[in-house]
């Protein structure tokens, strides 16, 4: 049966596979060019292929026209040199590649036909009811170059990886549904009946209230946090380091497929930039070729300012994190004062507007830092390109982590969950702690906006904005509908300019994302399914972009995806530690251990009762007047102190401690973090370790072509040219160099 999720060959033509190295001009006649037209197993079948098609579109505009454009010098100062500061300080509007012509076929054809490649990438790769085929990573790397190649097919693996997560997520979401009515805790919140009356959450107007009002959070939090979470927090651990070990493995196929393994080391050039400050040169120490160099002690200080402006806008971001907890408690304060007091609307209405105003406290703060990180990164200096991007990929992954992160770690974590009060008539429970369904329906309320939101809105702006700008610069440019007239370049130019760092804003938006999915995953299993939809929609929107809303961005060489690898080899490591603790100090899992394995026969009977502490309000002046005792309920596990009934002074709330059950749970909490990170970085470990880093295949052709390297070196002085030598590729087909 044929693969459902395979491009067709009669829409995407098979392209050759060859033994290569790297093109020397004064070696011309040493090359000679053979294309297996029938796939047979014979040489004289071989018919040669033209030299002017042995360059890539892609490889031409890189190696002649824009080697040429970043390297001239144009002025009598050294840094007065390359295209970039010339459109910089307004000489030149704008350099880029011209598109293969329209993107749209021609409809006189019958039946319509492909006439370039970008209409072939437009048909096969961008239109919508293709959203389930595999991409033609081959021709997008001819026509883009291996820089955009690699992310889309980091992305399309990503996207295909996230497959089995979302529907270990959804069997966790259905198990939390299906034993949801059947769940003990949650039928004894919701039963009126038994009326646990709550401590108020404010010192002056707030009522005391019936623990049943939580009903519907309780509901929500459980659907999420059962018994199944653990196993599938277990399982996203594993699925991460699956994740990377499996991508380093076909990271290694695209780097010997597409001739880029040690091009980093040998063959990228210094930045022209780099070059027009270096005053020193020194011996490559790879290729022992002299090059521009600029010592340690020149950078040094350079490193030492960039890193203390970091601190300080991290700094900055915990402030906005502060002032957002701020808000919140204000917020809360005003409207659980009001005289229609509905505690419900109360939380969702502080939990929602924080999550929102800390989502435009993000943005914001990411523009800012954004153009200060750029200045910053290029003022140091680095070497290559490649060096750049990683520099300033991991600056600003930095302070997106701690932007994106910081309100998740407040909630999990630090947010006050039982505080006592003295009042002149009664002790309060402060109104800054969390829903009384506990934390994690906070931070899955807060991670489902911030997730969802970010992702709405960046699809907004990718696609939507650029559209309208090309729409508005050709109305404005183009004053007759008959678009025959106007050349390309002129076409183009009314398209939206790809951005400097174009893909490292790509990369950005699914990294974090990917920490969104493993971070806090225990507390929102729907996240790799949210993902997922979002990804099968963010492939189709990026191949929009870049056939049909940008201009054609240069083509560039890239060996991997740079430091995006090793930022999420960390957020990794660090998710483990994470959804260790949200499980044991965030969610009910381990009172509900400890419950269950103690003196209660395997029942949560009792567990509500069991959570909640009670504290004594005497001769108080309300609707249950005439009591002369009233115990209200607060969570914690407290010992009641002991008072006399006849007396009718407030106890001291400082007489309230811990129970002995407080400090048993606590104990299990902290052997459960423990085995938890024991258990999966022993699981993972073990894994990294059997799964190869490149695969069998890959490594003995590699193997191979060394060899036959070192043979033709051998014969060079006795034979004009190399004969060619079959060899047996990694699609089983013979072709050869």
């Amino acid at each position: 049966m044929r693969n459902p999720f395979e491009l067709r060959a009669e829409d995407l033509p098979e392209q050759p596979n060859y033994f290569t190295c790297a093109f020397r001009k004064d070696k011309l006649d040493k090359y000679v060019f053979f294309v297996n037209q029938l796939n047979l197993l014979t040489i004289n079948q071989m018919v040669m292929v033209n030299r002017d098609d042995f360059f890539k579109s892609a490889q031409r505009s890189r190696i002649h026209v824009h080697r040429i454009l970043t390297r001239t010098q144009y002025g009598e100062k050294r840094n007065q040199i390359g295209i970039g500061c010339l459109i910089g300080n307004g000489s030149y509007a704008a350099a880029y590649p011209l598109h293969k012509g329209t993107y749209e076929k021609d409809q006189y054809n019958d039946p319509p036909r492909p006439e370039n490649a970008r209409q072939l990438l437009f048909d096969t790769w961008v239109k919508a009811h293709r959203w389930y085929k595999m991409q033609p990573l081959d021709h997008i790397r001819d026509y883009f170059g291996e820089k955009i190649g690699i992310y889309f097919a980091w992305l399309g693996f990503y996207t295909w990886m996230l497959l089995p997560a979302a529907i270990m997520g959804l069997v966790c979401v259905i198990y939390g549904l299906v034993r949801l009515e059947s769940y003990i805790p949650v039928k004894d919140i919701c039963d009126t009946s038994k009326n646990f009356p709550m401590c108020p959450r404010c010192d002056k107007r707030c009522p005391y209230w019936s623990l049943s009002d939580t009903c519907i959070y309780s509901k929500v939090a459980y659907v999420f946090d059962n018994e199944f979470t653990v196993v599938f927090a277990i399982f996203m651990s594993i699925w991460a380091t699956m994740f990377l070990e499996f991508w380093k493995r076909r990271q290694a196929e695209i780097a010997y497929e597409w001739d880029l393994l040690g091009y980093e080391d040998e063959e990228e050039q210094p930045r022209p930039e780099y070059e027009a400050v270096a005053m020193e040169t020194r011996l490559n120490p790879i290729t022992k070729v002299e090059e521009p160099f600029i010592s340690l002690g020149r950078k040094v200080p350079r490193f030492i300012c960039s890193f203390s402006f970091i601190i300080f806008m991290l700094a900055l971001v915990v402030i906005a994190v502060f002032a957002v907890v701020v808000y919140r408690v204000a917020v809360y304060a005003v409207l659980a004062a009001s005289s229609d007091y509905n505690m419900g609307a109360v939380n969702m209405a502080t939990s929602g507007t924080a999550a929102l105003l800390n989502l435009i406290t993000i943005m914001l703060l990411n523009k800012v830092y954004e153009k200060l990180a750029e200045i910053l990164t290029r003022w140091e200096m680095p070497r290559t390109q490649t060096e750049l991007e990683d520099i300033f990929s991991f600056k600003m992954y930095l302070f997106q982590f701690v932007n994106f992160y910081s309100s998740l770690f407040y909630i999990a974590f630090f947010k006050l969950r039982a505080v006592v009060k003295e009042n002149s008539e009664f002790i309060f429970m402060l109104f800054w702690q969390c829903n009384p369904a506990g934390c994690l329906f906070e931070l899955l309320v807060q991670l489902a906006v911030i997730m969802v939101g970010k992702q709405i809105f960046n699809n907004f702006i990718e696609i939507i904005v650029p559209k309208l700008q090309n729409r508005w610069r050709r109305r404005q440019n183009i004053e007759t509908p008959d678009l025959t007239e106007y050349t390309r370049w002129e076409l183009d130019y009314d398209l939206t300019q790809y951005p400097v760092h174009g893909l490292f804003y790509e990369y950005l938006e699914m990294v974090i994302q990917y920490g969104f999915v493993t971070l806090f995953v225990a507390a929102f299993p729907l996240g790799p399914f949210f993902a997922l939809i979002n990804n099968l929609l963010e492939i189709r929107l990026d191949a929009y972009k870049f056939i049909v809303v940008f201009q054609r961005p240069m083509a560039a060489r890239a060996q991997d995806i740079g430091i995006w690898y090793a930022i999420l080899k960390g957020v990794t490591k660090i998710s483990v530690v994470v959804n260790g603790f949200v499980i044991a100090f965030v969610s009910e899992f381990v009172p509900r251990l400890y419950y269950t394995l103690g003196e209660h026969n395997d029942s949560l009977e009792g567990f509500v009762n069991h959570t909640l502490s009670c504290f004594c309000v005497i001769h108080y002046n309300s609707s249950f007047k005439g009591l002369v005792c009233l115990h209200f309920r607060f969570r914690g596990y407290y010992e009641r102190p002991k008072i006399t009934i006849l007396n009718t002074t407030l106890p001291n709330p400082n007489a309230y401690k811990f129970s002995t059950a407080y400090w048993h749970i606590l104990a299990a909490k902290l052997f459960f973090v423990v085995a938890f990170l024991h258990i999966v970085f022993g699981m993972t470990a073990i894994l990294a370790w059997i799964i190869p880093d490149v695969p069998k295949e890959v490594d003995n052709q590699v193997k191979r072509e060394n060899f036959l390297a070192r043979e033709a070196l051998r014969s060079a002085d006795q034979q004009d040219s190399v004969s060619p030598v079959p060899r047996e590729n990694s699609r089983g087909q013979d072709e050869m160099l």
